[in-house]
């Protein structure tokens, strides 16, 4: 299982307004982290591991490909977080 998704973090746009460089969190970033571990959890345990991560990538695929890169970025982090979750 961990294997099928190796290297897919990789391929994942950066987050638009955060860039590269690492900064100091704030209370709405707290919460947005926490809803974005919230949401990853919910699609895993409603679809599955595999069906959740399938879902998660199509929506971030429809976001990039709507010209919404906010969004996009958004399912990004929460495929991220749903791969954390996966792969501990």
């Amino acid at each position: 299982m961990c294997l099928a998704y190796t290297g897919i973090v990789d391929h994942l746009p950066a987050h638009p307004l955060r860039g590269r460089h690492a900064r100091e969190e704030t209370v709405d970033e707290d919460d947005d982290a926490d809803l974005v571990r919230m949401t990853a959890a919910s699609y895993i345990g409603r679809l599955g591991t595999a069906g959740a991560i399938t879902e998660l990538i199509q929506e971030m695929d429809l976001a990039r490909y709507s010209g919404d890169a906010l969004s996009a970025a958004a399912w990004a982090d929460i495929v991220a977080a749903a791969l954390q979750e996966i792969l501990g």
